[in-house]
């Protein structure tokens, strides 16, 4: 993941911010352990930095917990994409972790009524919303 939930600030940042912080060679000391969480599921992030080979590699679930964001054959781009709306939403949202929810990658309705959102918020406010990556190869105009 490239977003998490900062547990000392009670913001959503992104991997870019956290290496600019003035504390972020002290990450991996014991009082920073659950410091990062994830934006979907709240599980504990470890924050892979070096170790990642594409941003979306930033934050990793701990505790071989399973990625909670089906993302099947989305781009990278893509992903980033959804990724921001979601700490935009986090970050504008007068309303803390717990009274959150927010979902990337989820149905909306039932049976054969569903569509999928990029992004879904379910509490404090209900919201879907559709993120399009400014592809040419695309045909955006389709849609």
């Amino acid at each position: 993941m490239f977003v998490a939930l900062d547990t000392h600030q009670k913001v959503a940042v992104t991997g870019l911010e956290v290496q600019a912080t003035t504390d972020y060679n002290r990450k991996n000391s014991t009082a920073d352990e659950t410091r990062y969480r994830c934006i979907c599921c709240d599980a504990p992030l470890a924050c892979t930095d070096e170790e990642a080979t594409t941003p979306i590699e930033w934050f990793t679930h701990e505790h071989g917990h399973q990625e909670c964001i089906s993302d099947g054959n989305m781009s990278m781009e893509h992903r980033l994409g959804q990724e921001l709306v979601a700490m935009t939403l986090f970050n504008l949202l007068p309303t803390d972790r717990e009274t959150t929810q927010i979902d990337l990658e989820r149905r909306i309705g039932v049976n054969s009524e569903f569509l999928i959102a990029d992004v879904r918020v379910t509490r404090p406010i209900q919201l879907a919303v559709e993120v399009m990556n400014l592809n040419p190869d695309l045909s955006l105009r389709r849609r």
